[in-house]
């Protein structure tokens, strides 16, 4: 008896003697007897089941004795637990039976009663042997299984709750289908414009299969449409991405791609297997009921059961820890630091699964944390924070043992759910939830909210928020009181469509006045599910319980679920948070920035805008319109011009005219800028002005609304006009290529609802296209229609940077809508005001990808209430976003503070201190920092300043929502600690900014610490960075306050000088046409010089060219573009990758990037020596010649002129400048020669890291780029032959508030002499010289580059001597007159003359071969078959030209035989493509080079192959670098690999690949099938021509099989690719032809006729068909034109390529393309159709198109050099599009000199073959040979158009075949025809 009562002797001592303070005894929820009274129970029963314990006992020895002695068998008989349970019956006569020895012992002991003579004895026996008797039945009662109390609700109410489920059922089931490829959408949200959002995770997937076993259980659906739904969901699932086995935390329900940043999360992995293993018992259920296939349901099994083994908890968890991280983040390769460490949790079905599948041990659930809490006596577990979701949400599948922790624990939330609501007044169920605060797209946010006393969590009692589920998920606990709750929810309007709304929300901030709360009008996929399964637990009995619970694992692993409450514990704290109403927090959101004036030192900007569109602007009205990556108006932060969009007032009264920005004419001017909006209010004269701005609340819709005052006494008729150049496309777009990027915009009118539309057509077929619609009304009473103009030079005029000109002169808006090349928006409306009345206009932009949505959003602003009221809409939800954001207004100030500083001028950049090196942008590479976008730099030594990186990421996430992209990079300063507290703070700070997702990618935060990387690189980051904040300088606001006071104490203000204002110039005007002797084809803009070799012109300030005329000066390393007006640029190296100033190409305006100013420092005359920015009234002569630009102007009694040239040479621009003072008296002249520089690719790039500094002793001023973000690192200098006073680098110094137009660094005394690091970058020097009367003054002012200091230094000494730069102008017309005039011609046509004696070859070799850019085109690369055709033409000035081209563009070519399509010789990038006739050109030259030369020695010369990866095969094109390989091979091998590697389609024609020589085919070929018909052709003649070499290399089996190869082919294209009346040109991959007579556009294309006659291919009689039908159907005499295809692209079902893109008409698009209409003469000359050859060749030259004013007016461009093309289309047909860089001036010239001429050479032999018109009577060539001069004269007295009857050479008859002898002969050769 003692052994038996001993352990509860000692237990009950314990409990006597060993209670600890603070230790309170607590109620449980179910009943328990504990204590001393548990302890006394316990024993009873110990002592009662003794004899049943011995008997089995006994019983077990004996039998395992016989067993082991005797029988030998049954040793491994056992039986489980629960087997003896399933087995047992809990009947009394059961019990009685298998506790028989209990009864018998139990009598035996009473009988013995009568044996024992102790009356003690007797009751001790009669006492235990009673209860032994009916101990049998005790225990029969306690194993009875107690039947729970029936939750009793009504029939109405279970109907209730049976619509609640139907209705939540209805989400799923509307939303579950194909097109969301059976994932369930997140969330559903009434009031957002994207109802459901296109996102799910695995908890929802999990819950979705749930969802539907729910509606199988509840009779919503039918056993086979569930089980197909399931089927569909598993099999999604199967196939989704995963991570070791595991889904990712959320996927795309449309592509079915994880979204990045690429998370797992541990409780979302933990519910979804949870789940599985639900649904696979659930499957098995249905497969036992043999309904459905037993196969079917097997597969579902056995993916179900494949995912939840391959799914490896183990790499969620943490050894060290023995607990789960919170997740893995894919995208850093590393768990979370943050971990799950309580019971109490939402993860806990992942840690019972995880331990379930054995991928973590048992003893992780022992080291989750039990840590308890009380109320009213009852204890329950503390979670972290306090949500319903954290208890009862697992509860879903797990089942809850009655009076188990986390059963008391769960109850006790529920308690506590009820007892807090009722305090609050407030429906009970609070939980993780939606609240009604929306993010900037209009989503409700979501977060936890929670039970302050229940959570660890700080702040739970700041809210109050009601969620449903949460008071559902309680519903098999307390169902009465659940419905209860329901009701009231019903009665606050939260029943709907998919049943319950997501919650309520109570928080007085959040809700609007006069009301107690906002529903949450949201429905949440994982949040619905809940509910859902929770009313189907209750109506089944518990049934995903039991489910869960039948999988063995888990069954095996339930025990953890039975852990007892503790009976006690320590109460560390029993006081609770009193619930109390909470404040309203004034989070002080709105602010308004005011200003008075425009500090040019500081000038402040704004952005504004929704999550689409936003609106950034300055002070000056300056800025740009962005819809996502788009923009929409021109704006680039480097450009010496205002730009924006801009309103304009003229008083038709007084003629005075003001913009309504900027403070220039005006009495008042206050910009005021807000978050929601900006506001411009100016004031002239008796007229007030206020522009408010804002951006619609959710749509891409701008607003501009003008109002306008009228305090004057009588009425006003005002012209308001509103101005903006569109662009449509990415920024880096418009700054590539400006006028390629306009091609692309077309406009139309709708008349009826005043909108003007421009829409940008997509060039690639991944590219979407634009619609922008602008709209201009008003309340005032108007004066006529609203008018509008699309063509920027119509509105503008030439050349105008101020205000446009159909402003100031009134001038009636076109209204006309055609194409343009420039375009522009600009609307008018005249009102008139009446006196002290008010007026509105407004303007509204809308802009989508879809026109009929552009057009509905921007329908409603019809009304101007309707504007009004949206200035309102926009404010309140920007203060919504601002609570949000949880920003307060100082916050938002310094944001929009320094988010003008990164869209604007940025004063506060300083960085002059690391500007000691050149620092390379690859550095920063290897820290993921990409360094092309803005950087802010934090640097943090000290822990306490760690606010101050909070608030940098607050700001960064403000830059997020606005659009705007910087890098953030954070410097861990803290000197070496072995802790990191420093860096875990700031990653910390990151984390908890919800911004880990962020770190380390593109436009992303970058955390580095100080002692972990090399000093040079922080100097770098540092160098490079808009702002360094030093965070121990204070908090974000002290610092930029700081930072902007001290760019105003130390700003420089250096004194004007005198000016007088009033000075009138009474100078004469200079004409040199005027006093040009046989000047030719005046046009009353220029001429030409009798000798054809320069073209004078002549401008004035209101007097302009119609559009940019240029000349391109270059040697082989260094170049220039000049214009008319001053404009161009500079390069060294490449015209592309290594600019010195900038590039603008804009026809309209040309604004100079070198500019020379001069001043007359006694009487203040400022101006430019060339017509822009600055001029005069006088006029402005020019003069172009072969590598020289001279420009004469008169003014201020001094004769000017300017000579420009680079030398022949010598990496060097030089400027002689000749000042000659005709008036009586000395005259003293400040110049300064300023410098827009780049230094690189792009100024944007560069600007602000340039240095200049000045070398005194060798009086030169030298920049450099310290930011190498390109491969060049030169010296760039400037210099002078006089004296350098002083100079500047600080762009915004020199220019000041009067611009490039007046800049205020020429009224000033000096310049200030500074670097200009860190600053908007310039080059300015400022010299000042003394003119005697009547003389003379040369200055040269030169503009170099070298690689090396010392280089530069001797170069610029040579150029400062006047005399050198004259002798080096005289060395550079030499060269160019020596090798222009080795091939002269005299034609009856003085126009051919003057194009084939100079200026057609200066093109070519000039701007084609040196320079490779001209004004429109600045590439610098090679194209393989660009240069190429260059150099076919040189062969008569210099056939080393192509000998060399050959060789160099041999190296190009890929060992498979493909070559690169265009490179840059400087980088080694080049561009692999698909292209199918570059590699073609290579053999087609050598053809042409041994048919010239004769030099077969080409052939041997051994080059080098390139090496790089082959195009994928889905790949169409590659851009890397290519380095030469070792592999070598002779030009004859490179030819041969590359006519082998020809591929032939069905048709027996080339393969066009992604193009052929028309590049825009892009989308005919790239699939592998499509045909060339005009490849085909060129590559007969190349078979042809190239099997005569294959001969002389004895290949004659290679020559066989060519000419067999040129027979097939010319079979096919006559058969095949003939249609009746002409060539096709092509053959689609879908099938599609070509030029065929059957299309609607494209019926005919020029150069597969063309060349079916140049190749000799087509039969007699189609050769002359197809020339009659190109002559019909693509001349165009009126216009002057040869199209090049006809109709063009525009609206048919033909998807060519890029080329349908262009405007109609335009460049490929069924203009001239001057390439093809030279090869269309060409093929008239070979038919010997002479008069129409000569007629159109005389046509096409530019000469012809600009003979008189109107021609010129009409054909607009340069008449000395060709076009590459002309427009052939509407309104724009015969205007001339981009000059000098085309491949056709070569073509031009042979078509001209060989072709016409017939000046033909062949192996060395001269022959003549004339095609000439039959009314020539003559023609003459001078031919210059090596040192011999052939004098050839033609004669025709028979008027033929070919044919020779006699050559006569010096006097003797000769055969038509003439050896070219170069040995300083003269040859005077007769040729009669």
């Amino acid at each position: 008896m003692l052994a038996i009562f001993y352990p509860f002797l000692l237990e009950l001592l314990d409990l006597a003697f060993s209670r600890k303070e603070g230790e309170k005894r607590q109620k449980t929820f179910t009943p328990n007897i504990i204590g001393v009274k548990g302890i006394f129970y316990r024993a009873i029963l110990t002592l009662g089941c003794l004899p049943y314990k011995a008997y089995i006992e006994i019983i077990s020895i004996l039998k395992t004795l016989y067993r082991l002695i005797f029988s030998h068998k049954h040793f491994l008989e056992w039986m489980t637990s629960e087997e003896a349970e399933k087995q047992s019956k809990t009947t009394l006569l059961n019990y009685y039976k298998m506790m028989f020895f209990n009864v018998i012992v139990g009598i035996i002991f009473i009988g013995y009663t009568f044996i024992t003579k102790s009356i003690v004895e007797q009751w001790i026996y009669v006492i235990i042997g009673a209860l032994w008797i009916i101990i049998p039945g005790i225990m029969c009662e306690i194993s009875m299984i107690p039947q729970k109390k029936s939750k009793n609700i009504s029939e109405n109410e279970k109907e209730y709750l049976r619509d609640i489920a139907r209705k939540t059922w209805q989400y799923f089931n509307d939303y579950l289908n194909e097109e969301n490829n059976y994932l369930i959408p997140d969330n559903y949200q009434e009031d957002r414009k994207n109802i459901i959002v296109d996102r799910t995770s695995s908890t929802n997937i999990g819950l979705e299969m749930m969802a539907v076993i729910a509606s199988y259980d509840m009779g919503f659906e039918e056993l086979s449409n569930s089980i197909e739904l399931l089927e569909n969901i598993i099999n999604v699932v199967y196939e989704l991405p995963k991570w070791n086995g595991h889904l990712f935390n959320w996927y795309n329900i449309k592509t079915k791609e994880p979204l990045v940043p690429r998370y797992v999360s541990t409780v979302d992995s933990g519910n979804l297997i949870g789940y599985m293993y639900t649904t696979r018992v659930f499957l098995e259920e249905i497969q036992e009921q043999e309904k459905i296939s037993y196969d079917r349901i097997e597969n579902l099994k056995n993916k179900l059961t494949q995912m939840i083994e391959e799914t490896n908890f183990k790499v969620l968890y943490s050894e060290e820890q023995r607990l789960f991280s919170i997740g893995f983040n894919i995208e850093e390769n590393k768990l979370t630091d943050s971990y799950y460490d309580l019971l109490a949790s939402e993860a806990r079905q992942a840690s019972l699964v995880a331990i379930a599948k054995k991928d973590v041990p048992p003893k992780h659930w022992n080291n989750l944390s039990r840590t308890l809490t009380v109320l009213k006596q009852y204890k329950g577990l503390i979670s972290w924070s306090g949500t319903a979701f954290e208890y009862l949400m697992p509860n879903i599948n797990i089942p809850r043992y009655e009076g188990s922790l986390l059963d008391e624990s769960c109850r006790f939330l529920i308690m506590n759910q009820i007892e807090y609501s009722q305090k609050l007044g407030i429906p009970w169920g609070i939980s993780e939830a939606a609240f009604n605060l929306k993010d900037l797209h209009s989503n409700y946010q979501y977060k936890a909210f929670g039970i302050p006393w229940l959570g660890l969590k700080r702040g739970l009692a700041d809210e109050m928020v009601s969620a449903t589920y949460g008071s559902v998920l309680a519903i098999t606990d307390t169902p009465t009181e659940v419905i209860e709750n329901l009701r009231k929810l019903e009665k606050e309007g939260m029943y709907n469509k998919y049943g319950f709304y997501e919650s309520i929300d109570y928080t007085p901030e959040r809700v609007s006045k006069g009301k107690k709360s906002e529903p949450v009008k949201t429905y949440m996929a994982h949040h619905q599910a809940l509910i859902l399964l929770s009313l189907n637990n209750l109506f089944n009995d518990m049934i995903f319980q039991k489910r869960f619970i039948k999988n063995p694992e888990i069954r095996a692993v339930s025990i953890l679920l039975q852990e007892r409450m503790p009976e006690t514990f320590i109460i560390t704290k029993e006081s609770k948070e009193k619930p109390e109403k909470i404040k309203y927090q004034d989070y002080e959101n709105y602010t308004v920035r005011e200003y008075d004036k425009i500090d040019e030192r500081i000038i402040k900007g704004n952005v504004i805008g929704n999550e689409k569109y936003v609106v950034a602007i300055n002070q000056n009205g300056e800025g740009v319109s962005k819809f996502e990556d788009i923009y929409i108006n021109r704006f680039k932060k480097t450009d010496d011009y205002k730009q924006g969009m801009f309103f304009y007032i003229k008083d038709i009264q007084t003629n005075e005219v003001w913009a309504t920005t900027g403070d220039e004419n005006c009495e008042k001017c206050i910009s005021q800028f807000m978050p929601d909006k900006d506001q411009f209010e100016k004031q002239r004269k008796e007229i007030v002005t206020k522009l408010q701005i804002t951006v619609d609340a959710n749509e891409p819709v701008e607003i501009r609304r003008l109002n306008i005052q009228n305090n004057s006494d009588e009425e006003k008729t005002l012209e308001i006009t509103y101005y903006f150049e569109p662009v449509l496309s990415r920024k880096e777009q418009d700054y590539a290529h400006q006028a390629f990027n306009n091609l692309f915009l077309i406009y139309d009118y709708d008349e009826k609802n005043g909108y003007l539309t421009i829409k940008r057509r997509a060039r690639e077929p991944n590219q979407k296209e634009v619609y922008l619609i602008a709209k201009l009304q008003t309340n005032c009473e108007k004066v006529g229609d609203t008018e509008f103009e699309i063509d920027k030079t119509r509105f503008e005029g030439r050349n105008n940077l101020k205000i446009p000109q159909a402003i100031q002169e009134s001038k009636p808006l076109s209204g006309k809508v055609g194409l343009t090349t420039e375009g522009i928006v600009a609307l008018k409306s005249t009102i008139k005001i009446k006196p002290n009345e008010k007026g509105k206009i407004d303007l509204m932009l809308s802009v989508e990808y879809d026109k009929e949505v552009a057009v509905k959003n921007i329908e409603k602003y019809k009304s101007i209430e309707n504007v009004t009221r949206e200035f309102e809409i926009v404010k309140a939800k920007t203060e919504a976003e601002m609570r949000y954001l949880e920003i307060k207004g100082r916050d938002m100030d310094i944001y929009q503070t320094i988010l003008g500083y990164i869209l604007f001028d940025n004063p506060l950049k300083n960085n002059s201190q690391f500007a000691y090196k050149v620092y390379e942008q690859k550095d920063l590479w290897k820290y993921g920092i990409s360094g092309d976008l803005p950087i802010i730099t934090v640097t943090v030594k000290f822990i306490n300043d760690i606010y101050v990186v909070k608030q940098i990421l607050k700001a960064y996430e403000y830059f997020k929502t606005k659009n705007i992209k910087i890098e953030l990079v954070i410097i861990d300063e803290e000197n070496y600690s072995y802790e990191n507290y420093i860096r875990d703070e700031i990653e910390g700070a990151i984390l908890n900014s919800h911004l880990a997702y962020m770190k380390n990618i593109n436009g992303g935060i970058f955390v580095l610490s100080k002692s972990e990387i090399d000093v040079q690189d922080i100097n770098l980051i540092k160098f490079i960075s808009i702002l360094v904040i030093d965070s121990h300088l204070g908090n974000l606001e002290n610092i930029i306050n700081d930072m902007e006071e001290e760019i105003i104490d130390n700003y420089r203000t250096i004194e004007k000088s005198k000016c007088i204002s009033n000075y009138e110039d009474e100078t004469n005007d200079i004409d040199i046409i005027d006093k040009l002797q046989n000047s030719k084809y005046y046009n009353e803009y220029g001429a030409f010089s009798e000798d054809g070799k320069e073209y004078i012109m002549k401008i004035k300030k209101e007097k302009n060219l119609p559009a940019t005329w240029s000349n391109v000066i270059a040697n082989k390393k260094f170049g220039t573009v000049i214009t008319e007006s001053g404009g161009g640029y500079t390069w060294y190296k490449n015209c592309r990758l290594n600019r010195i100033t900038s590039w603008h190409n804009s026809g309209s305006t040309s604004i100079p990037s070198e500019i020379i100013y001069l001043k007359d420092i006694e009487n203040g005359k400022s101006w430019t020596m060339t017509a822009m920015p600055m001029p005069d009234n006088k006029n402005y002569n020019i003069i172009y010649g072969f590598g020289y630009v001279k420009f004469l102007h008169e003014s201020d009694e001094i004769t000017q002129e300017l000579e420009v040239f680079v030398a022949k040479d010598d990496s060097i621009k030089i400027n002689i400048l000749t000042l000659k003072n005709n008036a009586p008296k000395k005259k003293k002249i400040k110049l300064i020669y300023y410098i827009k520089p780049v230094l690189g690719e792009d100024e944007i790039k560069s600007d602000g890291y340039i240095k200049v500094q000045y070398e005194e002793n060798s009086n030169l001023l030298i920049a450099e780029n310290l930011y190498n973000v390109d491969q060049f690192k030169d010296i760039i200098y400037v210099s002078s032959s006089e004296k350098i006073k002083s100079y500047t680098g600080n762009k915004s110094i020199f220019l000041g508030k009067g611009g490039v137009t007046n800049p205020d660094g020429l009224h000033r005394v000096r310049l200030d002499d500074s670097t200009g690091i860190g600053k908007k970058s310039c080059i300015a020097i400022e010299i000042e010289v003394e003119i005697e009367s009547f003389s003379n003054k040369k200055i040269s002012l030169i503009l170099g580059a070298e690689e090396g200091l010392m280089e530069a230094k001797d170069v610029a000494y040579k150029y400062s001597k006047i005399q050198n730069c004259k002798d080096e102008l005289s060395r550079v017309k030499s060269y160019w007159n020596e090798l222009l005039g080795r091939v002269q011609v005299k034609t009856p046509y003085e126009s051919i003359n003057i194009m084939l004696n100079g200026w057609i070859m200066y093109q070519t070799i000039s701007c084609r071969l040196l320079a490779k850019s001209g004004f429109y085109q600045s590439g610098g690369a090679y194209g393989f078959r660009d240069q190429l055709q260059d150099t076919f033409g040189t062969k008569f000035l210099d056939s080393k030209l192509l000998y060399n081209q050959i060789l160099k563009h041999s190296k190009h070519q890929f060992i498979e035989g493909d070559v690169e399509h265009w490179w840059h010789d400087e980088n080694d990038r080049g561009i692999r493509t698909r292209f199918s006739d570059d590699l073609l050109w290579l053999p087609y030259m050598v053809i042409q080079y041994i048919n010239h030369t004769g030099d077969y020695s080409i052939l041997e010369e051994q080059t080098s192959y390139l090496n790089g990866a082959v195009l994928n095969e889905n790949e169409n094109e590659k851009y890397d670098r290519y380095l030469s390989s070792k592999e070598t091979g002779n030009i004859y091998e490179h030819c041969k690999k590359a006519i082998d590697r020809c591929q032939f389609g069905e048709n027996g024609l080339p393969k066009i690949g992604i193009g052929d020589w028309n590049d825009g085919f892009s989308n005919i070929g790239p699939k592998g099938k499509g045909e060339s018909v005009w490849l085909g052709f060129f590559l007969y003649r190349i078979l042809i021509g190239f099997s005569e070499i294959a001969e002389y290399m004895k290949e004659n089996d290679l020559a066989e099989r060519y000419r067999t190869k040129a027979k097939e082919l010319k079979v096919a294209l006559n058969q095949n690719a003939w249609d009746g009346r002409w060539f096709k040109r092509a053959f689609a991959d879908n099938g599609d032809v070509y030029g065929s007579i059957e299309n609607e556009e494209c019926k005919i294309d020029s150069i597969a006729q063309s060349w079916s006659i140049i190749s000799e291919a087509g039969e007699e009689s189609k050769q002359k068909q197809a020339i009659e039908s190109l002559e019909s159907h693509l001349i165009d005499k009126e216009s002057g034109i040869i199209k090049l295809l006809d109709p063009p692209f525009e609206k048919s079902k033909l998807e060519p390529g890029y080329i349908k893109s262009y405007l109609p008409g335009v460049r490929e698009n069924g203009g001239q393309y001057t390439h093809a209409a030279v090869w269309a003469i060409i093929a008239e000359t070979f038919l010997g159709r002479g008069d129409t050859a000569v007629e159109l060749y005389r046509m096409i030259t530019p000469i012809e198109h600009a003979r008189t004013k109107e021609t010129a007016n009409k054909y607009k461009v340069e008449p000395y050099v060709i076009a590459a093309d002309v427009y052939g289309a509407k309104n724009l047909a015969g205007s001339g599009g981009w000059t000098w860089y085309t491949g056709s001036s070569s073509w031009y010239y042979l078509a001209g000199v060989q072709y016409i001429l017939g000046l033909t050479i062949y192996h060395n032999t001269m022959s003549f073959k004339p095609c000439i018109s039959k009314d020539w009577k003559e023609f003459e060539i001078r031919y210059k040979y090596k040192e011999s001069i052939y004098n050839i004269k033609v004669t025709n007295p028979n008027r033929k158009n070919t044919g020779v009857s006699s050559v006569i050479v010096n006097g003797v008859e000769s055969e038509n075949r003439i050896p070219l002898d170069g040995s300083n002969k003269i040859f005077n050769i007769e040729v009669v025809m």
